[in-house]
């Protein structure tokens, strides 16, 4: 029962000996309880316990300094290393418990996970060793807690409704098509153009295109359907026909001339790109760490 009431007393004494030990090392009680985030007479008071549980005085205390009485000092020089060592184990701790690790389990669909979150996982995978991936290619809309999913990418002009959500960026289309349609079927000045063009259309034969707040709507056809951005994006470098796709189809290819941006003036509204987690109160820190680095590819 006595060795109990001893341990006890020493865990209670424990935060007034670090209240000593910061008042010492400053040599103000102001300066320590500014360093520890604390009041002053909160500082004052647990150093006043020590020295009513110790039935020793510590300080000498005058109105501008405090010098240590006999025993302060030798209390200082005994327990400041143990203090010390205290100290580092909790930034050590602190910066284990930051370290990420488990699984992640990621839903996403088409190109943009394969050329965006794909290599954003992989690099992660190689700073942080202890995290563990899973990537689901799905072009329908999962449940996330029946799938069990950390976390989903979704391209949609509406919020998602069934997790908590970021936007991370936006995905942006071009039309295009490649020099040799365009020399000899000549550069389409105005929407109403694309009409008389051999158009490679995707799931939706009508494009919306935005000029100063006017909208366009047009009806467009050809003799080539895909709903594969990859198999479209390729018929058109072939010179089929004009495509509009999606940035991360066609940027490789704009860039190396392979294909030509046409009715620039004429852009469709960009499309939200959303990150979305069942997480509703503490997000995980490895479900964090992926939500930062692919809000950074924008």
């Amino acid at each position: 029962m006595g060795t109990n009431c001893f341990h006890m007393e020493t865990i209670k004494q424990i935060p007034m000996l670090y209240a000593f030990v910061k008042v010492a090392q400053k040599s103000s009680f102001s300066k320590a309880s500014e360093e520890l985030g604390v009041s002053k007479s909160h500082l004052s008071k647990l150093v006043k316990d020590l020295e009513l549980s110790l039935k020793q005085s510590l300080f000498v205390r005058t109105t501008r300094t405090i010098e240590f009485t006999e025993f302060g000092k030798f209390l200082f020089d005994s327990c400041c290393d143990s203090i010390s060592d205290l100290e580092r184990m909790a930034q050590q701790l602190g910066k284990i418990s930051q370290i990420p690790k488990g699984q992640i389990r990621i839903t996403v669909a088409g190109a943009y996970g394969e050329e965006s979150v794909s290599p954003m996982i992989s690099q992660l995978l190689a700073r942080y060793p202890s995290i563990s991936t899973e990537i689901v290619f799905s072009e329908k809309v999962l449940n996330l807690e029946k799938s069990k999913i950390d976390l989903a990418i979704r391209v949609s002009s509406k919020k998602p409704t069934d997790g908590h959500t970021y936007k991370i960026g936006e995905r942006r289309e071009h039309l295009c098509a490649s020099e040799s349609f365009l020399r000899q079927n000549g550069i389409p000045k105005s929407p109403s153009d694309l009409k008389k063009m051999n158009c490679l259309v995707g799931s939706n034969d009508v494009w919306s295109l935005k000029r100063k707040g006017r909208s366009y709507k047009v009806k467009v056809k050809g003799n080539f359907k895909s709903a594969n951005g990859r198999s479209l994006t390729q018929a058109a470098i072939s010179g089929l026909g004009v495509a509009n796709l999606p940035e991360v189809y066609v940027k490789k290819y704009l860039e190396e001339k392979k294909l030509i941006s046409i009715l620039q003036d004429f852009t469709e509204t960009p499309v939200p790109i959303w990150a979305v987690t069942p997480f509703k109160k503490e997000i995980p820190l490895i479900v964090r760490l992926a939500i930062e680095e692919l809000t950074l590819q924008f």
